[in-house]
């Protein structure tokens, strides 16, 4: 794919993000990941990210045998608070 910038969608903008940033109705999680170099998503969430902003690994954080991924995303962001 020649330009992969909008392969998925846009779940907010950067402006509205910014605009919330502080609230406690937001919680940022960083998912980068890499099925060949799994650590590499910590490294580069650690290296840069949005402030405020928790890296939820696939593997350790997202990971679930009887859940689909939007409930281990929920369930990931209950334990934050």
């Amino acid at each position: 794919m020649a330009n992969d910038t909008h392969r998925f969608p846009i779940l907010i903008t950067a402006r509205e993000l910014a605009s919330r940033a502080g609230g406690n109705d937001i919680v940022v999680v960083d998912c980068r990941f890499n099925l060949l170099e799994p650590a590499q998503g910590r490294e580069k969430w650690t290296d840069a990210h949005i402030p405020g902003a928790f890296y939820a690994h696939l593997d350790t954080d997202l990971r679930s045998t009887n859940r689909g991924l939007e409930r281990a995303i929920r369930y990931f962001c209950r334990r934050l608070r």
